[in-house]
């Protein structure tokens, strides 16, 4: 029994040791393992970390090359062209508007307000601008031409749109035009058709009014005045044309008024009736 117990001992140290052995070379291997894994991490580490600053300096690269780029393209600009019919506009006026307007770059610059500023400047209805490489503008503008006065301080374009001035008082040869203000374009087209009508007899119109009730009236350069009432204004200077040519013309200097609110005929009110006993003083009638 002895013998066996002893056997028994070494078998179960022999055991012990080897697998005490076995331990150690486990563990040196989980070591290698750990140091690998640990020596791949810092790779893994020093890569990113030279990503990272690869990035960095490309990104401050670009900023800086962006930034010489744009400084280069947004030059100040060095020169203003300014084109079209300028009309009554005056060009010192215009300048000193134009300097504070365009002291950005040639990028920076907001044409969009530069262009509406400007068509709010009196005596300009259009603006157009352009950018010309590298630092100039170039302003295409239209300027307002006054047609006519309109009320006591104001100037009509050909279109009806209505503008100040400081001095309405150079403006007395231009016709005046009266009327609500918000009829502006509609006076300013009928003096237009009017005109046209009345200039092969060479009459001009000195004054054109609506009132509110919508009643029109005129006055030549002649000083005859015709009383037009509310409709049919063409056909009722049609029939003074008939008018003056049949029976008015050799008579016209004595002629004060001219009423044409009759639907076939019209009215005329004489400067000294008594010239003309052989006509009927109060009304003469045109026929259609």
């Amino acid at each position: 029994m002895m013998t066996a117990n002893v056997k028994q001992t070494r078998a179960s140290k022999a055991w012990r040791a080897k697998q005490a052995a076995h331990q150690r070379g486990a563990s040196r291997v989980s070591s290698k393992r750990a140091m690998a894994n640990s020596i791949d991490s810092l790779l893994d580490y020093g890569k990113i970390a030279l990503w990272l600053v690869l990035s960095t300096a490309i990104t401050i690269a670009l900023y800086q090359v962006t930034n010489r780029v744009i400084a280069y393209i947004n030059q100040p600009i060095a020169k203003v062209t300014i084109l079209g019919d300028l009309g009554y506009v005056d060009q010192r006026s215009l300048q000193q508007r134009l300097e504070p307007l365009v002291s950005g770059g040639f990028i920076s610059i907001d044409l969009e307000s530069l262009r509406q500023t400007l068509e709010n400047t009196p005596w300009i209805s259009h603006v157009e601008v352009e950018r010309v490489w590298p630092n100039e503008l170039k302003i295409h503008l239209n300027g307002k031409h006054p047609i006519a006065r309109w009320g006591d301080n104001s100037l009509l374009n050909n279109v009806g749109e209505s503008f100040k001035t400081k001095n309405i008082s150079a403006y007395q040869s231009l016709p005046l035009l009266d009327g609500p203000d918000y009829a502006q374009s509609q006076v300013m087209q009928q003096y237009q058709i009017i005109s046209q009508l009345l200039r092969p007899m060479e009459y001009a119109i000195t004054s054109l009014s609506l009132d509110e009730r919508g009643s029109w009236a005129l006055t030549t350069n002649t000083g005859l005045k015709l009383i037009l009432g509310n409709d049919d204004l063409v056909e009722k200077v049609r029939r003074f044309a008939r008018a003056y040519e049949a029976n008015l013309k050799g008579k016209i200097a004595n002629i004060a008024s001219v009423d044409l609110r009759y639907s076939n005929g019209l009215a005329v009110a004489w400067k000294d009736p008594s010239k003309e006993m052989a006509t009927n003083p109060s009304k003469m009638v045109a026929s259609q």
